[in-house]
């Protein structure tokens, strides 16, 4: 028997010892989707309306109480920033014109996105397409198949999105945006590389491949520099930097890459600001407040890199390694995770927002819907399959759209009515 064969059975004998080992938790029960009326969840009551905006001014709101009465109409802002990150070979430019956006994608569409009248109030709505499809911001014009299969440039995906938040606070401070050249230089810096070859024990071994690991934080200050002394004294006075985050498949992974980056970006200013403020907060961002007020996952799947067919292999490498649990902060305020209950998950293993404690962290919900991974997460064309033939009314994925969309107006997310 040859070598190779050989270490193949010691391979597949060593996973099959690891799997034996594995014992079978009981942890919090996950939900089913609420009844769903017949004509949908619109149009939303007066009192929901008013709830909503109630919850999007409510850091204006709560500074100004902290005045006396004569001094109430104290200028101050709250800057909202919406992420959409969509699942993979998913675009919303191409997908919307063949008619079949994402779910993800027709949330994007009710934020108003590129209207500059919304920018001006504080208003900011980002859109990262998929990955394997094009993204001409980050130098990509083309699809291609290694973000199908690997989930290569997922890391890209989430660096641009923190610097979108970047590119929000340079706007309300200066009036004018990030320019791409400078957002794609400092991309180009904190992206993770391979080298050829690695030293080991005192040698160079160039059949093992050098990485340096992936730590988008010092590019995020570094855009940030410019503008730092201004956030804290600027006009009107910055009560609250608030963030609603979407996300669908890979692109839900990249949005929890996102946050746990932020979370850690957060814990490192307040590390530095500690130096000369013993008393400083930790959440803050140069003087503002952060939250994460709304996370809505669809089917979060990571399969990055080598998926977990493979003994040994989960698909959490690179950008997803280590990344995927909430934190334990308080950074997040609401999340919903609405998953699919009928997908074939041998290599595209659904991620829980369970911990590994098996609870669920406060305010968190994880919600069990019928159908398949597209079911849940959107993208499937009228008649695709043979199903939802008449219209894309007919279409199953609209049900998580709406309850997506009700979970998101509920919590204060700026959407359209």
């Amino acid at each position: 028997m040859s070598v190779t064969n050989l270490n193949l059975i010691a391979l597949i004998s060593g996973a099959k010892s690891i799997i034996a080992r594995k014992q079978v938790t009981h942890g919090d029960p996950c939900w089913a989707p609420p009844p769903f009326p017949e004509q949908g969840r619109l149009p939303l009551s007066r009192k929901t309306l008013k709830a909503n905006i109630e919850k999007i001014e409510d850091k204006e709101r709560a500074y100004r109480q902290g005045f006396p009465k004569k001094n109430r109409s104290l200028c101050c802002k709250t800057v909202h920033v919406s992420l959409f990150f969509d699942g993979t070979n998913n675009n919303e430019n191409n997908d919307t014109a063949a008619k079949h956006p994402s779910n993800v994608a027709k949330l994007y569409h009710a934020s108003a996105p590129n209207d500059f009248r919304a920018m001006k109030s504080g208003f900011f709505a980002y859109y990262l397409p998929g990955v394997g499809t094009p993204f001409p911001e980050i130098n990509t014009n083309e699809y291609y198949s290694s973000g199908l299969t690997f989930a290569t440039g997922g890391e890209d995906r989430v660096s641009w999105a923190l610097m979108n938040v970047c590119n929000a606070l340079h706007y309300e401070v200066t009036k004018t945006e990030i320019s791409i050249a400078e957002r794609r230089r400092v991309l180009d810096n904190i992206r993770t590389r391979t080298t050829e070859g690695t030293y080991t024990n005192g040698t160079y071994d160039t059949s093992l491949p050098s990485f340096n690991h992936y730590n988008p934080i010092y590019g995020i200050f570094e855009l940030l520099k410019p503008i730092k002394d201004k956030l804290s004294t600027h006009v009107p006075k910055l009560v609250a930097l608030k963030l609603y985050i979407y996300g669908f498949s890979r692109g839900a992974a990249e949005a929890r890459t996102f946050v746990y980056w932020l979370d850690r970006l957060l814990g490192s200013a307040h590390h530095s600001a500690q130096q000369k403020d013993p008393q400083h907060v930790r959440g803050h961002l140069y003087g503002i407040p952060v939250s994460v007020d709304f996370l809505g996952l669809y089917d979060t799947v990571a399969a990055v890199g080598i998926a977990n067919v493979v003994p040994m292999m989960t698909g959490h490498n690179g950008w997803a390694g280590g990344t995927q649990q909430l934190p334990k902060s308080d950074l997040v305020k609401c999340c919903y995770h609405l998953a699919a209950a009928h997908e074939q998950r041998q290599s595209f293993c659904l991620d829980s927002v369970r911990t590994p404690e098996g609870t669920y962290p406060p305010n968190t919900y994880e919600v069990i819907y019928p159908g398949m991974h597209s079911d849940v997460g959107g993208a499937y064309p009228v008649g695709d399959q043979g199903k939802s033939r008449d219209s894309a009314s007919d279409i199953l994925s609209q049900i998580a759209l709406h309850d997506m969309y009700a979970a998101a107006i509920d919590a204060g997310a700026p959407l359209a009515i």
